[in-house]
């Protein structure tokens, strides 16, 4: 789930959650900064960056999560 994640952040900001050289303290930590990820979904990342994988979202909350926020963008 923290790969998707990281694609998801990456398609939403345009760059990668943390530089390589860091990428084994983020994982290790779970800490991403969201300051530039959409509110909407920010929430939804930090979950998906979680350290315990049990706190993590299934593909199908994940699904699900993602199609709340674009129903309520396609409605404004």
């Amino acid at each position: 789930m923290r790969s998707l994640g990281i694609i998801l952040y990456e398609a939403l900001v345009g760059e990668p959650p943390f530089n390589p050289w860091e990428y084994e303290d983020a994982v290790r930590e779970g800490e991403v900064n969201l300051s530039n990820v959409p509110g909407e979904v920010s929430d939804l990342i930090r979950k998906m960056f979680s350290v315990n994988p049990k706190e993590r979202p299934t593909a199908k909350e994940v699904e699900e999560e993602l199609a709340k926020v674009l129903t309520g963008l396609m409605r404004k």
